[in-house]
């Protein structure tokens, strides 16, 4: 069973369509084949992921920044810190998902690339651009290779950007 890690938000109000959306791809993952490690928690996209994956019974890999925060969360592995989550997130993964979010997400998108960039791993990297949200960024990282700091083009860093929900499902499942 291949392992799928997930970033993506773990803030409250989150406009409904990204719920809708991010919902329905959960529940297309083929849960026989892949299991989910997530960031943890239960509030925003992170909630989402968690609440949609356990409603069809797959089996999660979960992990979380603070102890304290995960009351009544029955999570796998717990952290003191984000260096350690983030370490085992990693490693978790033979297969990462990027979706909608913040810093954090952004964090957690551009350390799997650098790594994959200096060698440290190899790993398929799903950015899913629902409705634009990464556009800009893949506009700058553009603007970086035309500049020379970034060298090799996104498909060299194993990187995979997906606008179509089915083209991602079916990718993933397929993986």
């Amino acid at each position: 069973m291949r392992t799928l890690t997930i970033f993506c938000s773990g803030k409250i109000g989150i406009k409904q369509d990204y719920i809708d959306t991010i919902k329905d791809l959960i529940y297309k993952i083929d849960e026989n084949r892949i299991r989910i490690a997530y960031g943890g928690g239960d509030v925003g996209l992170m909630g989402v992921v968690r609440n949609s994956f356990l409603e069809k019974n797959g089996k999660i890999v979960t992990s979380n920044i603070n102890r304290f925060i995960v009351e009544g969360i029955d999570d796998d592995y717990l952290y003191d810190n984000i260096t350690e989550r983030q370490a085992k997130l990693i490693e978790f993964g033979d297969l990462f998902l990027v979706l909608p979010g913040g810093f954090g997400t952004l964090y957690e998108l551009l350390e799997v690339i650098t790594k994959n960039q200096i060698g440290e791993m190899s790993k398929t990297i799903i950015i899913y651009n629902y409705k634009g949200i990464y556009t800009n960024i893949l506009k700058q990282i553009e603007v970086l290779q035309q500049e020379g700091f970034i060298k090799h083009e996104l498909e060299w860093y194993k990187i995979k950007i997906f606008e179509n929900a089915d083209d991602l499902i079916n990718f993933v499942n397929n993986f």
